[in-house]
């Protein structure tokens, strides 16, 4: 069964503000967001395999948070998605798979995960997570 595991982070992304999602192909790739407190944000990670954009306050996984302790980002585990992804990567990719040249690396080292920002959230399979960090405006 998918469950959405919470990660909590020392920075709150607000939750009115929307965030914007950077994708540069060969390049980190980054969700920028506004703090609770008019700062900015930036979560940044490489080895981007997919994305999803959604509507929707309501987090789509079933979750292990308990009330009052709400993180923003889940690591979905046992993901439908990543597996469909693999398969899709080993039936038309296997023999010249980009990272490593192994497909199989796509269920040790990618993981799908949920940013529930605003009234919506971005789910992403990646590999490298690679810094969380706030800075002024």
């Amino acid at each position: 069964m998918e469950i959405a595991n919470g990660i909590f982070i020392p920075i709150d992304a607000d939750i009115v503000e929307k965030p914007f999602f950077y994708y540069i192909e060969d390049e980190k790739t980054s969700i920028h967001f506004e703090t609770e407190y008019e700062q900015f944000g930036r979560i940044t990670f490489s080895n981007l395999d997919s994305v999803k954009i959604c509507r929707g306050e309501f987090l789509p996984y079933k979750n292990n948070w308990k009330k009052g302790n709400y993180p923003w980002i889940f690591e979905v585990e046992n993901s439908k998605w990543l597996k469909e992804r693999f398969d899709y990567e080993k039936k038309h990719y296997e023999k010249s798979y980009e990272w490593g040249g192994n497909v199989n690396e796509m269920l040790s080292d990618f993981k799908h995960y949920v940013f529930n920002v605003s009234s919506g959230s971005f789910q992403l399979i990646f590999s490298n997570l690679e810094c969380i960090d706030g800075f002024l405006s």
